[in-house]
């Protein structure tokens, strides 16, 4: 798998970073061992979890402590650990977390079930728009010289609330975020730039350019839209004049359809075929180097539950994808 480097960091990563978000779920304990072996056995040098990932009942931190006990077998220097923390309590979703207070506790939970001396990269998993974003470079900050954190980035931070906190950390010397994490990937939603009731925020046409103009770098989550055109072309689904054919095929449920199932995506997954019918490349090849390709860097986080996923993963992050089957693809929307 291709490596970079997170401009302005030492962090010298993988093209795609691994999502856990299902450890401790989904995918048992002895199942993401094997995932994360051979993530690392192909290349793969980043791994993205959440100290609300795989919470169980009891509030045991379960994503993160699988991580922390694969690490403690040792075998894999020069990994990077991404975790993230300041999510709202789903007891008082309104209630932000993004709290001096509240991300100094969860950073020493996520140090000690992590097992780690210091977080290499630390997300806050929302922002605070009720507090200055300068008060909250600060505290993050304090986290670094304490050796608390090595980088931190924000997740789920509008495009002006990001302006604001870089401005911040621009004139007063502050090294301010690393990298931001939004949703983005090649199947298109569109985004009024905001969060969304879950304080969730899309990539749009705006952040894009801006990304585009700066180079700060993204590392988007939900980055193959949950296997959307991998799922689609399995099924042998097929799509015209902006409309999806015999859709029913892949079986998708609900939600899926309503938000993706549009004349958008139709017309880019038409396209996506025709381009795996010229060049040979699989679906995933596309959708992965559609991030790793990017004039500025990307990493997608990208999650699996099977070796032969896994296989695919790898594959498609040693690929570049070629500026024109970039722009051939971003023809058919803003970005």
């Amino acid at each position: 798998m291709k490596q970079t480097v997170i401009p302005g960091t030492p962090l010298r990563v993988s093209a795609v970073c691994l999502g856990t978000a299902k450890f401790g779920g989904a995918v048992s304990e002895s199942d993401a061992f094997r995932l994360l072996d051979a993530f690392c056995d192909g290349g793969g040098r980043m791994i993205d979890t959440a100290n609300v990932y795989g919470r169980a009942v009891d509030g045991t931190n379960l994503g993160e402590r699988i991580i922390g006990r694969w690490l403690r077998r040792g075998g894999h220097d020069g990994v990077t650990v991404a975790t993230k923390g300041g999510h709202f309590d789903g007891k008082a979703p309104s209630v932000s977390r993004v709290t001096r207070e509240a991300v100094f506790a969860d950073v020493e939970e996520s140090l000690q079930t992590l097992g780690v001396p210091a977080i290499d990269l630390y997300w806050l998993h929302r922002d605070n728009e009720q507090r200055p974003a300068g008060e909250i470079i600060e505290f993050c900050e304090e986290l670094v010289r304490a050796g608390k954190i090595r980088c931190y980035g924000a997740s789920n931070w509008t495009l002006p609330r990001l302006q604001e906190a870089q401005a911040y950390a621009a004139s007063h010397g502050c090294g301010g975020f690393c990298a931001v994490s939004n949703r983005f990937s090649l199947a298109y939603v569109p985004s009024d730039g905001k969060a969304d009731g879950a304080g969730l925020v899309t990539t749009d046409e705006a952040f894009y350019r801006y990304h585009c103009e700066t180079g700060f770098p993204l590392v988007p989550y939900s980055a193959l839209a949950f296997g959307f055109f991998e799922k689609l072309a399995c099924a042998g689904v097929t799509a015209a004049d902006g409309r999806f054919e015999s859709l029913e095929r892949a079986g998708l449920p609900e939600h899926m359809l309503r938000e993706l199932a549009t004349p958008v995506n139709a017309r880019r997954y038409a396209l996506l075929r025709q381009i795996q019918a010229e060049t040979g490349l699989s679906m995933t090849d596309l959708t992965v180097g559609y991030h790793t390709s990017q004039p500025f860097t990307d990493i997608p986080v990208v999650a699996v539950r099977t070796t032969e996923q896994l296989d695919a993963l790898l594959h498609a992050g040693s690929l570049t994808l070629s500026g024109e089957t970039i722009g051939r693809i971003n023809a058919l929307q803003p970005f």
